[in-house]
């Protein structure tokens, strides 16, 4: 149809669809959820309509062939969905909490995601090196993956492949790291592939260093209990507000003629645009924030896992790439951290090959 852009509410109505249960004598009544399915395929979208993201029966979604250029994190709210299209996009990497509707349990069972101009790592290769700890140790305090209810399952999941050192930035968005992400609303191709670290290493910031640990406990940079600052309560009723689409004009007009901090605007433009997409969370403690100070690609293969029981009682776990391919083409997601602590653990030691 062309379509551009899905205007505010005229997907509301879709949330409210119930199936018409059948009333019949000596027939017992059976109330079903209803199974959704939006087929926005073949349009000039340049934005996710966010108001799929309150339609909980949602269950096969297709944004092929438009012109998105990120898919927001909300994106997790769609528990129900079994089905996910997003190729043929302008995607640059994927929200990192997708990873919670492929894990373990989860009822995602078909995501088409290429082409797509996605990042790539520098090195094809896995570094495989501490990975496992590093799933482990780096979201330990995050909720557990969903349980199976039976001794067998098969669904999509992910596996590892390397990530990039951390983009740290300040409350006023100054880079504090010698590694910097391209930006994130590039559309064009990125030809310079993302460099990787090793999980055994973490570049910090060099403004802390060695500091780093020292000063956890009172800078409210490194590790914010509550609010971060004043600034960041501002964001967030800037983002709640009626006026938050003029507030970043406003701003820069401020800067202009009266000598405002420039930073001003792109901040609460980036909170404005957080807010309308549903909201972000740290990545490492799950706190919500309309302000990330730290961010890292991971690069992760997406494949089916299937799980047995063999006859000896033993569980079976096997991972196999889409496409057939063992490994699977390693995708990009972001991950976002709401201080310079949450950030990825430094796995200590490393696994000696043999």
């Amino acid at each position: 149809m062309g379509l551009e852009n899905v205007s505010e509410g005229l997907l509301d109505p879709i949330s409210d669809i119930a199936p018409i249960p059948t009333v019949a004598k000596d027939v017992a009544f059976e109330q079903r959820d209803p199974q959704i399915k939006v087929f926005l395929s073949n349009n000039r979208l340049r934005s996710f309509p966010v108001s799929l993201f309150n339609v909980e029966h949602l269950t096969v979604l297709s944004l092929r062939a438009n012109r998105l250029g990120r898919i927001p994190p909300a994106i997790a709210k769609l528990k129900n969905l079994e089905t996910l299209n997003i190729a043929q996009n302008y995607l640059r990497f994927l929200p990192g909490e997708l990873l919670d509707l492929l894990r373990h349990g989860s009822k995602l069972h078909s995501l088409n995601f290429a082409p797509n101009k996605f990042w790539q790592p520098e090195d094809a290769a896995s570094n495989a090196q501490g990975a496992d700890d590093y799933e482990r140790l780096t979201y330990s305090s995050l909720p557990p993956p969903a349980e199976t209810e039976t001794s067998s399952w098969s669904g999509l999941t992910t596996r590892i492949h390397s990530r990039t050192p951390v983009h740290f930035t300040s409350s006023t968005q100054q880079t504090y790291s010698r590694f910097t992400l391209p930006p994130l609303d590039s559309r064009t191709q990125q030809d310079k592939p993302l460099e990787w670290e090793p999980f055994t290493e973490l570049a910090t910031p060099r403004e802390l260093g060695a500091e780093l640990n020292s000063r956890a406990a009172t800078s409210k940079v490194v590790n914010p209990r509550g609010a971060r600052s004043l600034f960041e309560l501002a964001l967030r009723a800037c983002a709640a507000s009626a006026q938050a689409d003029r507030i970043p004009a406003w701003l820069r007009e401020g800067a202009e003629e009266e000598g405002w901090p420039a930073y001003f605007a792109p901040a609460v433009q980036e909170a404005v645009d957080i807010h309308r997409e549903g909201g972000a969370r740290c990545a490492v403690c799950g706190r919500a924030t309309l302000m990330p100070l730290a961010r890292w690609i991971e690069f992760r293969q997406i494949g089916r896992t299937t799980v047995a029981v063999d006859e000896a009682g033993e569980r079976v776990e096997k991972f196999t790439g889409l496409g057939g391919v063992g490994e699977g083409l390693p995708v990009p997601f972001l991950r976002v951290g709401c201080s310079w602590t949450c950030v990825p653990v430094r796995v200590e030691g490393k696994v000696e090959e043999g």
